[in-house]
């Protein structure tokens, strides 16, 4: 929880209701019910509500959200066994975002940023400042490689999920100029749900293989994992993360890879704390530095 206390204004009277410990919308109906509040007369500083943040009147600026989050992570890291290791690196993860707020969060220093979608990422790494690394973050179609090939400052690709896509993917990059190999993570479907994308944890290997072998375009620098949403946050250690890690220390084994440095991006704005905990590499936060996302905008 990123705060547990939030001010509120009823409807009536000048009184002001303090909630504590919000987890979720679940107890506003009950608070309209009884004519307590309303929705615009919440003044919240951030609060979290099923672990997403939403920001409204009144509310931390993104860079000081994005300051609360850095000094979150960096708790965390030292909390932890690995911290003797590097501190994670903290991806702002931007989708659905203007660029005006990108250029709030870099303004205060922060230069990893995260895109799901590939032509929000053309956009902005054309108006953004050129020393940002972007790491791409969403699902790669076939005939989008070509797109992020020519994004001069991509930094990361971390979804890279499928023999086929990898090795479209490497031929868009041969026409790059006087360009190392790029830098990428394998996708894992470690959660074996059928609506995500990902490779299975039992084909990592032979991906892995690929990316090596057969791609010399791409550099294989760790792995990734969505994992499940709505999981029971209860449920520790998390079985997604420990998937990924066990996915990790075959590819090391099979492959002859320093596991210290072959990177592991797992954990978001719920979970990325406890991901630390497990020897996260990178953490992907979005909404608890941008606020709560709109819907991405359709295409014209």
């Amino acid at each position: 929880m990123l705060i547990s206390k939030v001010n509120v204004r009823p409807a009536s009277g000048s009184s002001t209701i303090v909630v504590t410990a919000l987890r979720s919308f679940k107890h506003l109906p009950t608070l309209k019910k009884y004519n307590l509040i309303k929705p615009e007369h919440i003044h919240a500083h951030s609060f979290h509500c099923n672990h997403r943040l939403l920001r409204g009147v009144g509310t931390m600026s993104i860079a000081e959200n994005l300051q609360g989050i850095s000094d979150r992570v960096k708790t965390a890291h030292v909390n932890s066994k690995f911290a003797d290791n590097a501190e994670p690196t903290l991806v702002a993860v931007s989708k659905t975002k203007p660029v005006s707020d990108l250029q709030e969060v870099y303004d205060a220093g922060h230069r990893h940023f995260g895109e799901n979608y590939m032509d929000e990422l053309v956009i902005k790494s054309a108006e953004l400042p050129s020393d940002i690394k972007w790491h791409f973050i969403g699902h790669l179609q076939s005939n989008k490689c070509k797109d992020l090939a020519e994004i001069p400052n991509l930094y990361l690709w971390e979804t890279c999920g499928k023999e086929k896509t990898a090795r479209k993917m490497n031929r868009a990059l041969e026409s790059r100029d006087n360009k190392d190999p790029l830098l990428t993570l394998l996708q894992i479907n470690t959660s074996e749900e059928d609506n995500k994308n990902g490779c299975a944890v039992e084909d990592a290997v032979q991906l892995a293989r690929v990316v090596i072998e057969e791609c010399d375009q791409l550099k294989l620098a760790g792995v990734m994992t969505i994992g499940k949403f709505g999981r029971d946050e209860s449920e520790r250690p998390n079985p997604d993360f420990v998937a990924l890690l066990e996915v990790r220390a075959r590819i090391c084994d099979e492959f002859g890879f320093d596991p210290v440095s072959f990177q592991v991006s797992m954990g978001m704005s719920g979970d990325f704390e406890h991901a630390i905990e497990l020897g996260s590499t990178n953490v992907r936060v979005g909404s608890s530095i941008f606020g709560a996302r709109g819907k991405k905008p359709s295409a014209t």
